[in-house]
């Protein structure tokens, strides 16, 4: 969003009349706070998995990553497949 319209939104719902500095820093905040949970979210995701598969036998599960060395050593989730034995008993 535009600092423009944040400031404006401020003003309008709320009252508050903040410079353009204060509104960027605020909206950087925000988005290291949104896209931090995502991040640990990702870190948290193979943990899980792994728990699954100790707590729930039988169960499969396959996560697939994008190629890290197309990516600087870094690999990015793709997607995530997972059949817990309960489902596979019944089905």
């Amino acid at each position: 969003m535009p600092m423009k319209a944040m400031t404006s939104i401020l003003m309008r719902r709320h009252s508050v009349v903040r410079d353009l500095q204060v509104v960027r820093r605020l909206r950087r905040m925000i988005l290291n706070m949104i896209k931090g949970k995502d991040k640990e979210e990702y870190e948290n995701l193979v943990k899980y998995c792994e728990i699954v598969k100790v707590e729930n036998l039988g169960s499969f599960i396959y996560i697939e990553w994008s190629d890290p060395i197309k990516l600087y050593g870094n690999p990015v989730f793709k997607r995530l497949f997972i059949c817990y034995n309960a489902c596979k008993a019944r089905f």
